[in-house]
């Protein structure tokens, strides 16, 4: 019983050892055009990001609104 226990895990180990984690498989399997789709929207939120201040009490305005009595 222990014996077919054993051999059971260790055809588990190989199978696992040679399926590739699926990151990496949906890394490999998506195309070069969506790749450079998902960089250019990092960049476009990181520019976006940039116009974003933040005022005396914290709260979260655009640059060239007025808030606190002051303009950003």
């Amino acid at each position: 019983m222990q014996e077919a226990a054993a051999a059971r895990t260790e055809l588990a180990q190989e199978a696992a050892a040679a399926r590739p984690e699926p990151a990496q498989e949906a890394a490999a399997a998506r195309p070069e055009p969506v790749q450079e789709a998902a960089a250019a929207r990092t960049e476009l939120a990181q520019e976006a990001a940039a116009f974003i201040v933040r005022c005396c009490r914290k709260s979260v305005v655009r640059k060239g609104q007025e808030k606190c009595g002051r303009k950003l």
